[in-house]
């Protein structure tokens, strides 16, 4: 978002992965759904599913999923995983760039960079292209054993449920004794194109428990809504299209839209709420289980009595107006693909062919300019040739001070991107 302008379930371990089991049940009474629902587009009791366009309000959703899920785990980490994050740490903190190459722990088909730096109060911290963990040491009487944000990429192209049988035998990886999968945040969103201009909305149109409601523009363009910042039940609304652009670079979401339909130039804006633990709690939603049988329940909640997009009538009693055909639209929005795999996710971080390809070209591309230089073959030759003697210049005796550069930082590079690098990937790293 841009510049603000205002206003007992368990996973079970035993040296192989068991079934996520259930739970409490959702609960299925909740603050009733205010204004009228009267012939205005989907009612709430339905769902609507992708790739469903509203006529009156000129909305087509093109996904609802889990954005970003946040799980923790008690437990003690064993001696040898301890002894293992330990060195690579140490091995992350060297001022030389080959023994910082090193610092890496190969779990299962999954290779992940341990960072220099713990995160919070858990001392070790390491991730790949699946899940980010931060993990406490053996010694920790407060903290869970591990705590995981399983990222966004992963969650909407292999679906919740493989994403966490992967997960629980990591975690075997840790300590012989995994317990319970405990939920501490969760993001639930909705992808949509509309017709409705969102930014000319008036802010008391928005019926909300929370107190704020916070504007964002850049250049004097409508980005997006915030409310209730900071607190354990939160929304935004945002223009998703933009903030991949010019932030996240989630181009993922581009195939997820497409396959729904969507023409690739059209804005698409995303209605996000963000779950923390004390929500979830008083909703009951505690284990995985309970999570994915409630997901439609959880948005109906947030989208029919946290926050409504209302019309305004002469009654004073706001919470009596009724829904915007929009907002009747999106709360029916249809939460049982969820599950579902699309397609398979890398463990690695390696950049895709955009960034290699464009981004990774603009040294040529100033060198060419620079030296007047149209012929792309005979440029990265002298691009080369240059890049060598520059490097030579700088030691003054080294001939090969381009080839160690490089090497340098791909070695760094392939242990950033959860890559091993053929040849030369050994030294400190093999103790893993």
């Amino acid at each position: 978002m841009a510049k603000k302008s205002k206003s007992t379930n368990s996973i079970q371990s035993g040296g192989r992965v068991g079934s996520v089991v259930g739970g409490a049940a959702m609960p299925t009474t909740y603050p009733p759904i205010t204004g009228s629902t009267e012939s205005r587009g989907a009612p709430p009791s339905n769902t609507v599913p992708s790739n469903c366009t509203d006529l009156l309000s000129g909305t087509t959703i093109l996904r609802a999923g889990i954005d970003s899920l946040y799980v923790s785990c008690k437990g003690q980490i064993s001696e040898k995983t301890e002894h293992l994050l330990r060195l690579s740490k140490e091995l992350a903190q060297s001022a030389d760039p080959d023994v910082r190459a090193g610092a890496f722990l190969e779990l299962g088909d999954h290779r992940f960079q341990v960072m220099d730096k713990g995160k919070g109060r858990f001392p070790y911290a390491l991730a790949d292209n699946w899940f980010h963990f931060q993990v406490s040491s053996r010694d920790a009487t407060s903290l869970p054993m591990v705590y995981c944000q399983i990222r966004s990429e992963v969650l909407a192209c292999e679906g919740p449920k493989a994403v966490l049988m992967r997960l629980g035998s990591l975690l075997l990886e840790f300590s012989d004794d995994v317990a319970a999968l405990e939920i501490s945040r969760v993001d639930l969103c909705v992808d949509f194109v509309t017709s409705v201009d969102l930014g000319e909305i008036p802010d008391n149109y928005w019926v909300r428990r929370a107190a704020s409601l916070n504007r964002y523009t850049k250049h004097d363009v409508f980005t997006g809504l915030m409310f209730g910042a900071g607190g354990d039940l939160s929304a935004r609304l945002y223009d998703k299209t933009r903030e991949i652009k010019e932030k996240s670079k989630k181009y993922f979401f581009y195939d997820l839209w497409a396959s729904e339909g969507w023409d690739a130039e059209s804005q698409v804006w995303r209605l996000e709420f963000q779950f923390r633990r004390p929500v979830l709690t008083e909703l009951s939603i505690r284990s995985i289980c309970e999570l994915m049988d409630g997901l439609g329940s959880m948005w109906a909640y947030a989208c029919g009595s946290w926050l409504q997009l209302c019309e305004p009538t002469n009654d004073k009693t706001r919470s009596r107006w009724p829904l915007h055909p929009l907002w009747l639209f999106l709360i029916a929005a249809d939460w049982g693909g969820v599950a579902r795999s699309l397609w398979r996710v890398r463990t690695d971080r390696a950049p895709d062919d955009h960034y290699l390809f464009v981004h990774g070209l603009a040294g040529l591309s100033s060198f060419m300019a620079k030296e007047g230089i149209s012929d792309v073959g005979k440029a990265v030759g002298q691009y080369i040739n240059q890049a060598r003697r520059y490097h030579s210049g700088r030691t003054l005796t080294d001939s090969n001070a381009l080839d160690r550069y490089l090497l340098e930082k791909a070695r760094l590079k392939a242990t950033k991107f959860n890559k091993p690098l053929p040849g030369i990937d050994g030294g400190e790293g093999d103790v893993f």
